[in-house]
């Protein structure tokens, strides 16, 4: 008993300094030694020692569960020596000497049960404050780190559309630069070589092998020289830096519409031109879509409409072909909603898709201008 005493005393002393971690093996220890085999005495102040050292380690629940069985044995210990004092009370004293005794005991009694259940009110409202403020915090920080997160989301949301309009900015820039090589270097080669077979081709006899010959060739260079300048109009339509938009939407959709496809155009509110980096996104859409519709719709009509007002531009394209599953095509590189997507979404704009299998597809791009 004397060895868990000391242990008891140690325990008391580290939590006299606060050092609760030190303290706990010794009051844990004492506390034990206590339940097997203490007094009620031993009970008492041991297990109140241990709550102590729980209390200042934070552990709420071990400690509030140490101090309510410290008072079980501290109520048992007085009803014990209360009823031992009465007894010997009774048995020396009598009358009205006894009687007061017995009263001044019980009042005793009665103040020191009150005491020790204000004390243990007391250590309850700390602790409810302790694990109030305990939450509290724990929210906070819950709370900052949801925001944290929110921003790392933010950050690589915009690393991903930065770094996605720095490649569709390249692809346009190279586009540029294929359309006005070919233009400029190709073309007029294509064009002097013409100059040049026209000029073998007068001096050859008409319909001698070599006049045949070299006709052919005119022809078939002819035919390149136009192919030619039609990929270099498409990758860059001279209608779109000079006319604007509409003009080359125009241009683009005559070549586009044949005795197959019935295209209709119309446009709304464009007398104005838009600046040039949002008309040349919205002409690379309408030739995607126009493009997909031509590969894959199999469609006899093809409507466009674009229309402008004062806070937005929004642009439908609707065609009668087979349409197709939406869920399923958005996984498609070749299907090229991935690219629309992407291309509308740098403008902040909104692409909603309409379709499905046998009922054609529509299009409709909302992109605001203010």
């Amino acid at each position: 008993g004397q060895l868990f005493t000391v242990k008891n005393n140690i325990g008391f002393l580290y939590n006299s300094l606060k050092e609760y971690g030190n303290a706990l093996p010794y009051a844990q220890g004492a506390a034990e030694f206590a339940l097997q085999k203490g007094t009620l005495e031993d009970k008492v102040e041991y297990l109140h020692n241990y709550a102590v050292s729980l209390n200042g380690l934070q552990r709420n629940g071990e400690a509030f569960d140490m101090l309510l069985r410290s008072k079980v044995y501290a109520d048992s210990l007085y009803d014990a020596e209360n009823t031992k004092q009465m007894a010997e009370m009774n048995a020396k004293y009598e009358g009205e000497k006894k009687a007061q005794q017995i009263e001044i005991l019980n009042q005793e009694t009665a103040i020191q049960k009150l005491q020790l259940r204000q004390r243990t009110i007391i250590f309850v409202s700390v602790i409810v404050i302790l694990l109030g403020a305990a939450f509290s915090m724990y929210l906070v920080q819950n709370r900052r780190k949801l925001r944290a997160q929110a921003r790392l989301q933010q950050q690589l949301y915009d690393q991903q559309q930065r770094a996605t309009r720095e490649l569709l900015y390249a692809e346009e820039r190279e586009r540029r630069r294929i359309a006005s090589d070919l233009h400029d270097g190709v073309g007029q080669m294509l064009s002097a070589a013409l100059m040049k077979l026209g000029e073998a081709h007068t001096q050859t006899e008409t319909l001698s092998p070599a006049w045949i010959a070299t006709e052919q060739a005119k022809i078939l260079l002819s035919e390149s020289y136009d192919e030619m300048r039609s990929i270099s109009h498409q990758m860059m339509p001279n209608a779109l830096l000079k006319a604007g938009l509409a003009s080359s939407v125009k241009d683009f959709l005559e070549k586009i519409g044949g005795s197959n496809l019935k295209v209709s155009l119309e446009v709304i509110g464009l007398e104005e031109r838009l600046d040039e980096h949002t008309e040349t996104v919205l002409y690379r859409v309408i030739q995607e879509a126009v493009n997909n519709v031509v590969k894959h719709a199999d469609a006899s009509k093809l409507s466009i409409q674009l229309v402008r007002d004062a806070e937005e531009l929004s642009l439908t394209i609707e065609d009668n072909g087979r349409g197709f599953d939406v869920a399923s095509a958005g996984s498609q590189d070749g299907i090229g909603l991935n690219s629309i997507k992407n291309r509308i979404a740098l403008l902040g704009g909104v692409l909603d898709i309409d379709s499905g299998a046998g009922k054609g597809t529509l299009l409709a791009i909302h992109l605001p201008l203010i």
